[in-house]
C-alpha cells in the first residue's frame, strides 16, 4: 500500500475501512453500525492519510522490530497466552510457532476461522481465553514473589523489597 495507487485508493477510497478490514474479518460481516463507527474518524480524502502511511512506516522500523524481537527472550521465564486467529493474513503460523518457542510456558488458544482483526471476529473468545488464563497464573506468580521477598538493610528494618 505504499505505492501511488495504494496511496490514492486509501486517500480517494478508504480503501482500508472499505475493503482491508471487511476481509480481515472471517467469521462474520460487520453491522452497518460497526462500519460507520469505523468511517466517522474518516469524514474527508486528508483523514485517512495516517492508513496510507502506516505500511511505510512499518517496513521503515525493520530495525527497531529486530532489536524488540532480540530482547524478548529476557522475558522467556514469564507466562503467555497466545491468543491466534487461524485465517489472518498478515502473520500467520511461521510467526505463531516462534512466538510459541519464545515462550516455554505458552498457552495457545487457536481462534478457529478468525481472521486478522480477530477482535472484530472473536471478541468474546478472547475474553474467556483471558479470563481462563490469568487466575491460574496467580498462584504461580505468588510464588514467584515470596521467594523474591528479601528484608531490606538500612534505616528502614519493617520494610520489604520485592523483587520479580
Amino acid at each position: 500500500m505504499c505505492s501511488p495507487l495504494g496511496r490514492h485508493l486509501i486517500e480517494r477510497r478508504n480503501f482500508f475501512v472499505e475493503t482491508i478490514l471487511p476481509r480481515g474479518v472471517r467469521r462474520r460481516r460487520l453491522s452497518d453500525d460497526e462500519m460507520n463507527a469505523y468511517r466517522g474518524p474518516f469524514p474527508n480524502t486528508e483523514s485517512p492519510r495516517p492508513f496510507a502511511v502506516f505500511p511505510r512506516e512499518i517496513l521503515g522500523s525493520r530495525m527497531f522490530l529486530a532489536e524488540t524481537a532480540a530482547a524478548l527472550p529476557a522475558l522467556s521465564d514469564r507466562p503467555a497466552l497466545v491468543v491466534w486467529p487461524t485465517k489472518g493474513f498478515a502473520i500467520r503460523e511461521p510467526e505463531r510457532k516462534r512466538c510459541e518457542a519464545l515462550f516455554p510456558g505458552y498457552h495457545t488458544v487457536l481462534l478457529e476461522g478468525a481472521g486478522h482483526y480477530m477482535q472484530e471476529d472473536a471478541a468474546a473468545d478472547i475474553v474467556a481465553a483471558t479470563t481462563d488464563f490469568v487466575p491460574r497464573q496467580r498462584p504461580q506468580r505468588l510464588a514467584r514473589a515470596r521467594s523474591a521477598i528479601a528484608p531490606r538493610t538500612g534505616p528502614s528494618t519493617c520494610a520489604y523489597s520485592i523483587v520479580t
